[in-house]
């Protein structure tokens, strides 16, 4: 099940993905492509607040900032448990409060990332915003135009090697693929009629319940499964890096699609843990 923090943004996500006004399956181009900016949000929502209270280390920091900022931090979470816990319905006066709390913590914020590179650093980790599509790219991008990653493909002649990103997001009811490419302006968009509850099917089946390969029903599982990852094959060529995000038990590292090439063989594969 969602956490209650990620169902708001499956929601959304799900609103954006609808079917455009003329009954095409596809939605609008930049609707998908701020749906998938609430995908990172929701993939990213516990982990940012985990970041926010983590001692991130103190080296080449100021003691007395960080200590400052522990104390604001801790002073800014108690107001807010306070008032989601306590506070009468009808009573809003704690707004104000609450307010200059955050903004005295974010002008202390910006002193630390004042004192350098490692404090920039540090607030960079203490905030934890997640990247939107546009970042995604130039993150792409900047991988793609690296000296490593042009010694993979060998001399300068050669075009560099490309980075297909393929961000699974599974609903209880769909799951919803979306392809990302430095050179697409929007993500790609794929909806798949295939719920959470095949998936963990499919998944106690494989990883529980077998006690010999051979009881494996591959043939199924294929036919099932495959269609995840065949657009991974149509916006992909031979040579691609393809980075897998898969999401709620979305196996695409193991179906094949029917009758074409398995990826594995044709591009390097990496699974991404989200």
């Amino acid at each position: 099940m969602l956490s209650p923090k990620e169902k708001p943004y499956a929601d959304i996500v799900v609103l954006l993905c609808r079917p455009k006004p003329d009954g095409t399956t596809y939605p609008d181009a930049q609707a998908v492509k701020e749906a998938y900016d609430y995908v990172e949000r929701a993939k990213s929502r516990i982990f940012a607040e985990q970041l926010a209270g983590t001692d991130l280390g103190s080296v080449g920091l100021s003691a007395e900032l960080l200590e400052q900022e522990r104390k604001q931090t801790r002073d800014l979470r108690r107001l807010q448990a306070r008032h989601r816990v306590g506070a009468e319905p009808q009573k809003y006066d704690w707004g104000p409060n609450m307010a200059e709390a955050e903004e005295k913590l974010r002008r202390l914020q910006e002193k630390i990332s004042e004192t350098g590179a490692r404090g920039r650093e540090y607030v960079a980790l203490r905030q934890a915003s997640p990247l939107d599509y546009d970042g995604v790219r130039v993150v792409l991008t900047d991988i793609e135009n690296t000296d490593e990653a042009a010694s993979i493909m060998g001399d300068g002649a050669t075009p560099r090697p490309r980075i297909v990103l393929a961000e699974y997001f599974t609903t209880d009811e769909e799951v919803l693929l979306f392809i990302c490419r430095s050179d697409f302006g929007t993500p790609r968009f794929h909806r798949f009629d295939v719920t959470q509850k095949d998936l963990w099917q499919w998944r106690r089946m494989v990883f529980e319940e077998l006690e010999h390969p051979s009881d494996w029903n591959l043939s199924k599982w294929q036919t099932q499964l495959g269609p995840l990852i065949e657009p991974i094959a149509r916006w992909s060529e031979e040579g691609d890096t393809v980075w897998s995000s898969p999401r709620r038990s979305a196996p695409a590292t193991i179906a094949r699609p029917e009758g074409k090439w398995s990826l594995p063989h044709r591009a390097q594969c990496c699974l991404l843990h989200a």
